[in-house]
């Protein structure tokens, strides 16, 4: 009646399993019909010292809409939920940084990452939903798609006070965008590039050479036709791609793929020697 728990187990192994490693992270999750579930991180020499403290929070939903820069409904997005925080000093405390220096949300919070993601993703009308997380969470999305670039988003599950599409106002420059828990995110154009790593000498393409793109992260293979692809990119001056020989015989390069005028698919060609 009180929400009191005890753990029962085998003592004599678990205080020796705190003696040979105090400093061992220890994962401990309370959760019950109704409410999210709530987390803690202790140590494991922690475990023994105090009785340890969680509270549940109901329920807040996350309502995304994602739209193109013209305002046309975004289908067939995913929206992966990478982690959720529990902010330092409370959700006000956090916001108020963030509105005033560059921050990272690891910085202030008690930060649980999931291993595959929670996904959702988005409908015809652009719409998805989230029924996981508790009020006064900071939760990071992140986004990936054909007509979207791949990247992230913050929500705060705080249900917006004005009728501005939910995003977090005054956020400093160089955070990610902020929004509540309700929002239409205005996601920027995107394109696809396309490319080819060859043999410098032979001309032949090769086969399972990594190329990274600098701007949103991805990483792609080389095919048995020595290329690759990225979709969702972000339009932009140049974009830097790096190719990554690994254990092929061959030296590593960087190159800055130029734009092009509107949307169409920009074409990179490789050689390495």
């Amino acid at each position: 009646g009180q929400g009191r728990v005890d753990c029962v187990g085998d003592k004599e192994a678990f205080e020796q399993r705190v003696r040979e490693r105090p400093r061992t992270q220890a994962k401990i999750v309370a959760s019950t019909d109704g409410y999210a579930w709530d987390w803690r991180l202790p140590m494991m020499g922690e475990l023994v010292r105090e009785p340890l403290a969680m509270q549940l929070h109901r329920i807040e939903p996350i309502n995304g809409r994602i739209v193109s820069p013209e305002g046309k409904q975004v289908a067939n997005v995913d929206v992966v939920a990478y982690q959720v925080s529990r902010p330092v000093g409370g959700l006000d405390e956090y916001l108020r940084r963030v509105r005033e220096e560059r921050l990272n949300i690891y910085a202030t919070s008690d930060t649980w990452q999931f291993g595959g993601g929670k996904v959702a993703r988005t409908d015809a009308d652009g719409r998805f939903q989230f029924n996981d997380f508790g009020a006064e969470r900071v939760v990071e999305l992140r986004l990936s798609g054909d007509e979207t670039p791949t990247g992230k988003i913050i929500v705060v599950t705080r249900p917006s006070k004005e009728d501005n599409s939910g995003g977090v106002e005054g956020i400093a420059e160089g955070n990610v965008p902020h929004f509540h828990s309700t929002f239409t995110f205005v996601a920027p154009s995107s394109r696809t590039i396309r490319g080819v790593v060859t043999d410098e000498k032979t001309g032949a393409p090769i086969s399972d050479i990594e190329v990274h793109c600098h701007a949103n992260g991805q990483r792609a293979n080389t095919g048995a036709d020595g290329r690759f692809e990225f979709t969702g990119c972000k339009k932009s001056s140049d974009s830097m791609l790096i190719v990554k020989s690994r254990l092929q015989p061959y030296f590593d390069r960087a190159i800055a793929v130029r734009d092009t005028d509107g949307l169409k698919p920009i074409a990179a060609e490789f050689t390495l020697r």
